[in-house]
């Protein structure tokens, strides 16, 4: 890590804090990546909100309060602060994983293309998707078709 810093400084004070960051910065963009990518997904789906509530728990409510917990009262400055993001992060990112993992991919389906439809009509309201395990697949209170396929498999099991 010490070669790296020299690249961009002759100050050792300076490639020495470089040093000891390059690894936690390394993690923070990592977590920061990852649920990035699950957020937009979760966006991608229309459940900004369920987004937005992860964020606010995981990263305002664990993140932040740890980076100042471990900056500046465990007095480990920079390196503490970046490390609290991280805990954040790692708070977030198995969250978001969750809740993407439950999710009845084909009734999101269903829910897509009722929205193209609709916005193809010239008109956008919501629509109501609503799947039981194992059950129909109900798309503004009509019955559209049983699951099929992986999803209904995991459905049954």
């Amino acid at each position: 890590r010490r070669p790296i810093a020299s690249i961009f400084t002759s100050d050792s004070d300076l490639a020495d804090t470089f040093s000891a960051m390059i690894i936690v910065a390394a993690l923070c963009i990592w977590g920061d990546s990852t649920q990035f990518c699950l957020q937009s997904v979760l966006k991608g789906a229309g459940q900004q909100k369920a987004g937005a509530q992860t964020a606010l728990l995981s990263l305002w409510a664990v993140g932040i309060p740890m980076a100042v917990v471990l900056g500046k009262w465990a007095d480990m400055g920079g390196e503490g602060v970046v490390m609290g993001i991280v805990c954040g992060f790692s708070v977030a990112i198995p969250m978001l994983i969750f809740r993407i993992s439950r999710w009845d991919w084909e009734a999101l389906a269903l829910q897509a293309s009722k929205r193209l439809d609709d916005k193809d009509k010239g008109h956008v309201d919501e629509v109501e998707v609503v799947s039981v395990a194992g059950g129909p697949i109900v798309v503004d209170g009509e019955v559209t078709e049983q699951p099929k396929g992986a999803v209904a498999n995991m459905m049954a099991q």
